[in-house]
């Protein structure tokens, strides 16, 4: 019965949440206005991040007051203050660099004042687990590397209607079908996530930074979190092949950037979704991409023998969705 009163309430609240979209983006000056270079041709509402941000509020409260949980996979502060971060760069437009540099701090410290958010261990399919319990390197320097990565990665796949979402939604299904225990935590949120994917993929309301931070600082968290709570649950092949698309994507512009002599945290249209899109309409652009990261993680779920061959299928496809972009 909670659980329905919870969600009767979070819809209630969701609406109201959206009826507020123009009035707040205004006020706060949340919108990308269209230009030549802009994907959308309107003006967009980059209202992602506050409707998403109530989704998570939402849920961390009922998970403290009413479902009487221990709150063990949050970091409240994290996911906040990468948040606001975000908002100011999405109003302000911070610069690249400045950026990055706070996020830096805002994950060192979270790290530090959280035991929980500190990599212990590492679990190969192929070596078994690897413990590093006084490891000043891996226990903070590593975990602050891979939380960096992982939210930058996810990051650098926002550039079309519906595709950083439906990435989300992918990776945190995959992450409910391996500890259902997760749903708990997360349903309200994933409701309000759910639920931007369609308005998104309608051109209503777009993510912004501060919507990809959330969504990836909170993915950051859950499974360093797992990892530190429950080692065996996750192969690190596993959290590799899951994010092998983005991160590839993300390596490639790096480097390719920095060849170029640009800034490498600057963006462009070289993403793999641009590329993608040039050649096919939207909605196969999101499938392709989808079945990219889809595939292989549930296929690997199955058959765990099968890791060398299914990243090396993964890259060698990518490298032929991308071939024609440097063979022109």
């Amino acid at each position: 019965m909670k659980y329905l009163i919870a969600l009767s309430i979070s819809l209630l609240i969701l609406g109201f949440t959206y009826l507020l979209k123009d009035k707040v983006c205004k006020h706060f000056k949340l919108i990308d206005h269209a230009t030549n270079n802009t994907v959308h041709k309107k003006d967009a509402l980059l209202y992602g991040g506050i409707f998403l941000l109530v989704g998570f509020l939402l849920n961390y409260f009922f998970v403290l007051f009413i479902s009487n949980q221990i709150i063990f996979f949050y970091n409240f502060n994290l996911v906040i203050f990468f948040f606001f971060l975000a908002l100011i760069d999405d109003i302000k437009d911070l610069p690249a660099n400045t950026k990055f540099f706070i996020s830096i701090i805002i994950t060192c410290a979270c790290i530090y004042y959280d035991p929980t958010m500190k990599i212990y261990s590492l679990n190969f399919s192929l070596f078994g687990i690897i413990y590093f319990p006084n490891n000043v390197f891996i226990n903070y320097l590593f975990t602050c590397l891979c939380i960096l990565l992982l939210i930058n990665a996810i990051n650098f796949t926002d550039g079309i209607n519906g595709l950083t979402s439906l990435i989300s939604l992918s990776i945190f299904a995959y992450l409910l079908v391996k500890s259902y225990y997760l749903f708990d935590y997360l349903f309200i949120f994933l409701l309000f996530l759910f639920i931007f994917t369609i308005l998104n993929l309608s051109k209503n309301i777009f993510l912004g930074d501060s919507g990809n931070y959330i969504i990836s600082s909170i993915i950051s968290v859950i499974l360093v979190k797992e990892n530190y709570y429950s080692p065996q649950k996750y192969f690190t092949e596993e959290i590799f092949l899951l994010l092998l698309i983005p991160g590839l994507d993300m390596f490639r512009l790096f480097f390719v950037r920095l060849l170029n002599k640009k800034n490498p945290m600057l963006g462009d249209k070289n993403h793999l979704h641009h590329i993608l899109l040039k050649k096919y309409e939207l909605k196969n652009t999101l499938v392709i991409y989808l079945m990219l990261i889809n595939f292989p993680i549930y296929t690997y779920y199955f058959f765990q023998n099968y890791l060398i061959l299914l990243t090396c299928l993964v890259i060698i496809t990518y490298v032929f969705l991308i071939k024609n972009k440097y063979t022109k």
